[in-house]
């Protein structure tokens, strides 16, 4: 898990040196679906009490008394499957709630017109992932994920979150290695 501070110029950003490694996730496999939050927690945590406590840098190039800034986790940039699993929806290949952001079902796939695709409200889709949280039984919370394609995820603590808005898959998957074509196909 990496972090780029987005207020540096493009050019800057993503160089080695400034880029904030946050955690890094074991192998050999990846974590089993909602298993994934025991390793955003720790850096979903130091973000949310950044946000709204600010943390304070004793001394930067314009402030040489120091300042306290806030920060947050503005976008989550992964491949597909690691988006639906760090954003806490459903799979790609969910039946009945494969996109993340509308409620088309699989067998609506070929369905093109937006029009006809009613998207999914954040308020709602807060409320089943904390409706899941909540849940203890692990067959109540599989029927409830079926049935609305939700499970709580870690970013979901951030008070100002929307995986509706802030899930971006990565342009390499998408672009470079033909993800989007075969997707779509």
């Amino acid at each position: 898990v990496a972090a780029t501070c987005l207020n540096l110029p493009p050019s800057f950003r993503n160089r080695q040196e400034y880029v904030y490694l946050a955690s890094i996730i074991p192998g050999p496999r990846e974590p089993h679906k909602d298993k994934i939050n025991g390793y955003l927690e720790i850096v979903v945590d130091q973000f949310k009490k950044s946000y709204e406590h600010g943390t304070f840098f004793s001394k930067t190039y314009l402030h040489p008394r120091g300042i306290v800034e806030r920060s947050i986790i503005a976008l989550l940039v992964a491949d597909l499957p690691g988006a639906r699993k760090c954003g806490g929806m459903a799979s790609y290949s969910s039946t009945q709630n494969f996109c993340s952001t509308c409620h088309q079902t699989l067998n609506d796939i070929n369905n093109l017109e937006m029009k006809n695709w009613k998207p999914r409200d954040i308020n709602t889709v807060k409320r089943h992932a904390e409706e899941w949280r909540d849940t203890l039984s692990i067959n109540k919370r599989k029927k409830m994920y079926r049935k609305n394609g939700v499970r709580w995820s870690a970013f979901m603590a951030l008070p100002y979150w929307d995986p509706l808005q802030a899930i971006v898959i990565d342009g390499m998957h998408n672009l470079f290695l033909g993800l989007c074509s075969f997707h779509c196909r």
